[in-house]
């Protein structure tokens, strides 16, 4: 696991950016029958947070990729007494999303915060032909070219009656949108 992050702050703004890499080339487990063997992700996360004189604004966006494999480790076999061996299973997936967010100061007592939001996620599931019966002879596509697009829109009114008493009236919209497309 390996990370880095940065940051510059100055009077009015902070910048972020972080990176991170992982890497499992495989985990082996005396327990049970399938073996992580490869394992890695790789993820940026941006940010900026940055203060002016109508309010505040904060802007995020991150990408983070993993691939996924599993089968039987070298020590394994998936019949036992026969040389076939093996059970791949890949996954391989990609998220990506954005986030803008102002809190715009009305008074000293009022404040109004809008913002939208944007995720998609890709996802292929698959397994390649293991040489059984029931493994083959095509590949098994669990989740072929998955999608989930996510966005939103948000706005909402702040109002600091006192030191005791807060109101926050709001309204928000989400729409979600899935696609795959077909698997055998």
């Amino acid at each position: 696991n390996h990370a880095l992050n940065l940051a510059l702050k100055g009077e009015d703004r902070v910048v972020e950016a972080r990176f991170g890499y992982q890497n499992m080339p495989d985990q082996l487990y005396p327990n049970q029958r399938m073996d992580l063997l490869d394992n890695e992700q790789k993820r940026v996360n941006l940010s900026l947070q940055q203060a002016t004189g109508w309010g505040d604004l904060e802007v995020r966006g991150y990408y983070e990729k993993v691939d996924h494999y599993m089968n039987f480790g070298d020590d394994k076999q998936l019949v036992y007494g026969t040389a076939t061996n093996g059970m791949p299973m890949t996954s391989e997936s990609d998220n990506l999303g954005a986030t803008v967010k102002a809190t715009i100061d009305l008074n000293d007592s009022d404040a109004l915060r809008v913002g939208a939001e944007l995720q998609q996620y890709t996802l292929d599931d698959y397994w390649d032909p293991s040489g059984t019966g029931a493994m083959s002879p095509n590949v098994f596509l669990n989740v072929n070219n998955g999608e989930r697009d996510r966005y939103a829109a948000f706005a909402e009114w702040e109002h600091q009656a006192s030191s005791q008493w807060m109101t926050t009236l709001g309204v928000r919209y989400e729409h979600v949108a899935m696609s795959a497309d077909e698997v055998h």
